[in-house]
């Protein structure tokens, strides 16, 4: 999560991972480890175009998902307390 904060270029290639487990399930534990430790840096979903992402047993608590899309997602043991969600889109499709 540190490293997260202070280097953009680490934050994208996170970013870039979660992106590719849309099309690749063999990303989905990379993808998962990737979107914990953003939450945990800070890093806000609001809004996010998230349709499809692989990451389950990630660790979304505390994080800000407001109005984000989660349509078809793989969030199998995914935590999320404390959560933020409101108008969440979280259809299977």
């Amino acid at each position: 999560a540190e490293r997260t904060q202070q280097d953009p270029m680490y934050k994208q290639e996170m970013l870039g991972c979660i992106e590719a487990s849309k099309k690749d399930k063999g990303f989905a534990i990379a993808a998962a480890n990737a979107i914990t430790a953003l939450v945990r840096a800070g890093v806000t979903f609001n809004g996010a175009d998230l349709r499809g992402i692989q990451i389950p047993g990630a660790d979304l608590s505390g994080g800000f998902f407001d109005c984000a899309n989660f349509k078809e997602a793989d969030l199998r043991d995914v935590k999320l307390n404390r959560v933020w969600m409101r108008d969440a889109n979280l259809q299977d499709g």
